[in-house]
């Protein structure tokens, strides 16, 4: 298993996180998972092929995207969260701004960086929408309100006549 940069620091020691992201990501899910399998939930839900954003944990704002193709050992995964700002370098670079005061300037024309930006933000509001529907469902049926609870009533009353 060949190794990645991961443009992340270690909370405590503030040191660059460069692991693989297959074993990044058994480390945070506690599962054997691939990096594939994350892919193939961004094409599901997007239709990207090609250099897809992954979501590693959502609920800890964990969505990741590559630099180039992941097959190419000089791609980097970078967290959306941690990006401050951004800005076109010379050479067709980008130097990126990180929240921790870092900064990084990578081989990536500065569009190809924005628009990989934009991808994983749009993957992270679809599924921040997804969790907020769950929440809001969930919430319905663990505390109704009083006019909801009688449709609720007349719904299994319903059912239970049914049969």
């Amino acid at each position: 298993m060949s190794k990645v940069n991961v443009a992340c620091t270690h909370k405590k020691t503030d040191t660059p996180i460069g692991i693989p992201v297959k074993e990044k990501l058994s480390i945070h899910l506690c599962t054997p998972i691939t990096s594939e399998g994350r892919k193939a939930g961004t094409k599901d839900l997007m239709g990207i092929t090609h250099k897809p954003p992954i979501v590693i944990d959502p609920g800890n704002y964990m969505f990741f995207f590559p630099t180039t193709s992941s097959s190419r050992r000089q791609c980097a995964w970078i967290s959306h969260a941690h990006i401050l700002q951004y800005a076109a370098a010379d050479f067709d670079n980008t130097e990126i701004f990180f929240t921790n005061g870092s900064s990084e300037t990578i081989s990536v024309s500065s569009t190809s960086f924005e628009n990989q930006l934009y991808r994983t933000a749009q993957l992270r509001t679809i599924i921040t929408a997804r969790i907020e529907e769950e929440h809001r469902k969930m919430n319905l049926l663990l505390f109704p309100k009083e006019k909801q609870t009688n449709l609720i009533y007349e719904q299994i009353i319903r059912e239970l006549n049914k049969h």
